[in-house]
């Protein structure tokens, strides 16, 4: 075997796949991750300003939208009533609205 020729196929084969028509068309993705607002700020334990990203993703059309982290504080709150996961949960529906629309 010719050891000369292994780097010159390694670039042959980089230059074919970089320069190659792309096999997919384009396609695009939004990520956003710990939407949870902060005790100081919240009283249904989102982000107050998890709307307004969210209207703002919906209008770049991303195919996906991924969303990682804590999405509600759970009982961290800055009002002294309860309030349940499944109301957290809801305002983060609402919140997110935009996007699964």
């Amino acid at each position: 075997m010719n050891t000369k020729l292994i780097p010159r196929a390694v670039v042959w084969a980089a230059a074919c796949f970089l320069y190659a028509p792309a096999l997919q068309p384009d396609w695009s993705f939004a990520m956003l991750g710990d939407t949870r607002g902060e005790k100081s700020s919240t009283t249904n334990s989102v982000s107050t300003y998890l709307r307004t990203i969210a209207e703002k993703i919906a209008t770049l059309n991303p195919e996906l939208a991924l969303v990682a982290g804590d999405w509600v504080n759970g009982n961290d709150t800055n009002t002294s009533s309860h309030v349940s996961f499944a109301q957290q949960y809801a305002s983060w529906k609402w919140d997110m609205e935009p996007v699964f629309n």
